[in-house]
């Protein structure tokens, strides 16, 4: 089933851990093979001393203690092939020598493939610094709460709460555990769970030590600004005598907002429209195979920082992009002594935003299965696959959609 609120999700949290100074990429709708490769930009962020903290919120599974996220491309039903372990994810977090790993699983756990072994999977070390927050149980379900601008998992909803305070991470994620546990809406239906070996008292508040990481750190930064970087404010004049003007904003690494304002016209230029043209290549991210675009459109305007423009585009899966971008922008008016309306184009080189900075198309692994146009996309952040299920007063599960086929850990490569 298609997952509403983890895009509301990720970006409330990513908001949160801005204000811990924490060093954020967020993303939405990854394939498998996009997956890695964000993995793969992820770990280039950690280093010694480093506190990690990995999000994941849509579809995925668990079996026999190890956590599937499911991507975008994944068919239905899930192919062995097609899933990504984070327990590999981890024990490569873990070769960095972090101070603290922090991961928050906002799916569910269900497992439908009772005959199915597991093959082997290389123990973690025994580092003292792993905390786990599952948003359910094993073998539950995750809900999410559709009510409007309140929408929310049910994880998330209580998780905000409490993030910011200057606790332990665990005495934290105790504290979310307890609310839930008090919610009625999934009262017999999603309780928390906490794993962890910690054996320090570290919290996400602690302060921030450079001394004798100067170079690292520097290096880390770099990285990190340049996955962030958007074009600069520019105005665009055409023949006609219309300037407008064009301003980008970001709630995440890999979707940028795009505004256009008429700043100036003649006076013998008449109703005067902007119009803004999505490129090709992003023409058909998977929100759009989905038939979600409408929708992700709808919330991504919702969070516009109230921008005046004439309108605006939303440009989605902008890790795609292996050319620089270029938006066309027409305006289209009338002249005073002329009825007939006229129409001027440009195109504008805004390069490489955001995530696109960082060439994921250039690490990644080839798709050993083709994509199925038809799967249902959903899960994002550092996040991106899982089962979660809708919730509408009075709590009830969905019908069981994209039940999985056993999974051979060995088919996820080490970019997982």
């Amino acid at each position: 089933p298609k997952l509403v609120v983890t895009m509301m999700d990720v970006m409330e949290l990513c908001s949160l851990l801005h204000q811990l100074d924490f060093r954020v990429v967020s993303l939405l709708d990854l394939t498998k093979e996009e997956m890695q490769s964000a993995v793969e930009q992820f770990l280039q962020l950690l280093d010694r001393g480093v506190y990690a903290l990995f999000y994941y919120a849509g579809h995925g599974y668990e079996c026999s203690g190890r956590n599937y996220m499911v991507p975008v491309n994944a068919p239905n039903p899930y192919r062995p092939e097609n899933c990504i372990n984070v327990q590999k994810i981890l024990c490569r977090m873990q070769v960095k020598n972090t101070a603290l790993n922090v991961l928050l699983l906002d799916m569910c756990r269900k497992w439908y493939n009772q005959t199915y072994l597991p093959s082997d999977l290389q123990p973690l070390a025994p580092t003292g610094n792993i905390v786990y927050g599952y948003a359910t149980c094993e073998d539950a379900e995750a809900y999410e709460v559709q009510d409007g601008e309140r929408s929310s998992g049910i994880f998330m909803k209580y998780l905000k709460r409490h993030i910011l305070k200057k606790e332990k991470v665990t005495q934290i994620l105790e504290t979310v555990s307890e609310d839930m546990g008090k919610d009625q809406l999934i009262t017999g239906k999603q309780v928390m769970e906490i794993r962890h070996t910690l054996k320090e008292c570290r919290a996400l508040t602690d302060k921030i030590c450079t001394r004798g990481h100067t170079v690292q750190l520097r290096v880390r930064n770099e990285r990190w600004k340049r996955a962030n970087e958007l074009p600069e404010r520019r105005t665009i004049r055409f023949p006609c005598g219309v300037g407008v003007e064009l301003t980008c904003s970001a709630k995440f690494s890999n979707v940028m907002m795009v505004y256009a304002t008429i700043k100036t016209r003649p006076p013998q230029v008449t109703e005067c429209k902007v119009s803004l043209l999505k490129p090709e290549e992003l023409a058909r991210a998977p929100s759009d195979l989905s038939g979600g675009s409408a929708q992700m459109d709808t919330l991504l305007t919702s969070l516009n920082d109230r921008q005046q423009s004439d309108t605006t585009l939303n440009l989605c899966g902008l890790h795609k992009l292996e050319q620089p971008l270029i938006l066309r922008v027409t305006v289209r008016y009338r002249l005073l002594k002329e009825n007939p309306k006229l129409e001027e184009t440009a195109a504008v080189n805004l390069g490489h935003p955001l995530i696109a900075q960082l060439e994921l198309y250039r690490t990644m692994p080839a798709a050993r299965v083709e994509a199925d146009a038809t799967s249902t996309a959903c899960g994002s952040g550092t996040r991106t696959g899982a089962n979660k299920r809708e919730v509408k007063p009075p709590a009830c599960p969905a019908r069981m959609f994209n039940q999985p086929e056993e999974n051979d850990e060995s088919d996820v490569s080490n970019g997982s």
